[in-house]
């Protein structure tokens, strides 16, 4: 597993459903753990520039059930040597799965344009960026392999179960999910009147958000509240300069990127205080952020593209597209008493004790 941030939530869950049954390894920096807190005594830290197979195969029984927290391609070699007797368990995380798709399927042309120089050689490599998006690649086709090695598929999300049967029709499905109730505190969040002058736009610097999108449109209905901006972390730099360059000139001060990362509760309270959230994203990104707004009764924005959109539609939960941002007000007249209720049902933590029993029974 990676040093993430909700890796404790899985540690404290296995210890509590399966006590004594897990052992962990976590992949590290060179300065150690960041973010894993946990106190279990069977947890073993690899630095990721020490990382070999032959390093985690010591920590392996040749019946193991393997969990993948995502999987990155230094993980590869890893997986490709595992024994056919290893159980693989792959929890989905997004970018784990969806890397093995062309990237133009969900990143949009302008946002992806931004993550390049406003110079000649800028347009050049964004338009061979652009041609290489639109191919299959290696690592795509890398990716792809991997599905194809994992017996069972964990997640939440329909949609991310259907992405990965297309390329491993075997794979079986586990029910699980991060996100719970207990864990996040969320039935402890206070709610809030719905300020439809505040709005919280994407979940963080990655270019899958479709900010350029999003802010243009909102400078295109003369939006006139606040816009707070997740952009704490992301692989390009330039892509977040330029990303705030763009939201102060359309809106001045009203524009107000989070640059830091935050704890988890002062980053619960900025959602709570924005009367919608807009997540633009194409593909399964944000969920923690989409399921704190839905609890805490705000105005859930997604894309109409949006692969959670499905999963939303089964629970009942209620959302909006873009085009309700044009009348605002209509949006304090709806009622979103049972988003909340249906989200403290969804994640109680009791709904993960089917996936724990289920890897017990499967070594």
């Amino acid at each position: 597993m990676p040093d993430e941030k909700f890796l404790d939530y899985y540690i404290t869950m296995s210890e509590k459903f399966i006590p004594g049954k897990s052992s962990y390894i976590v992949l590290a920096g060179k300065s150690g753990l960041k973010y894993i807190r946990s106190t279990s005594s069977d947890i073993a830290v690899i630095k990721y520039h020490e990382l070999s197979s032959k390093k985690i195969h010591e920590n392996l029984q040749e019946d193991s059930v393997v969990i993948f927290h995502s999987f990155d391609d230094l993980l590869f070699p890893l997986i490709n040597s595992m024994p056919e007797c290893a159980k693989k368990v792959w929890l989905f995380w997004g970018s784990d799965g969806y890397t093995a798709l062309r990237r133009s399927t969900y990143l949009s042309f302008r946002s992806n344009q931004f993550m390049y120089p406003r110079s000649v050689l800028g347009a050049a490599k964004f338009t061979l960026s652009r041609i290489k998006s639109s191919l299959i690649l290696k690592e795509n086709l890398r990716v792809q392999n991997i599905i194809r090695k994992m017996d069972y598929c964990a997640t939440w999300v329909d949609e991310d179960y259907v992405l990965a049967k297309k390329f491993n029709p075997s794979l079986r499905r586990l029910y699980f999910n991060y996100f719970t109730t207990e864990l996040m505190k969320l039935d402890e969040l206070q709610l809030q009147d719905r300020n439809l002058e505040n709005i919280l736009l994407g979940n963080s610097g990655a270019p899958t958000n479709n900010h350029v999108e999003a802010l243009t449109y909102l400078k295109s209905i003369n939006f006139e509240g606040k816009i707070y901006c997740p952009l704490s972390y992301g692989q390009s730099q330039l892509y977040i300069r330029n990303v705030c360059a763009l939201g102060h000139k359309f809106f001045g001060a009203k524009f107000i990127p989070l640059l830091d990362f935050l704890p988890l509760n002062e980053y619960q309270e900025i959602i709570n205080n924005c009367g919608i959230v807009w997540m633009n994203h194409k593909r399964q990104q944000a969920g923690g952020n989409l399921l704190t707004a839905f609890l805490t009764q705000k105005a859930v924005i997604t894309h109409p593209k949006n692969p959670l959109n499905s999963t939303f539609d089964r629970w009942g939960l209620k959302y909006f597209q873009k085009k309700v941002l044009t009348s605002p007000q209509h949006l304090l007249e709806v009622d979103l008493r049972d988003n909340r209720l249906v989200v403290l049902e969804k994640l109680a933590m009791e709904n993960n004790s089917s996936f724990f029993n289920a890897i017990v029974g499967l070594d």
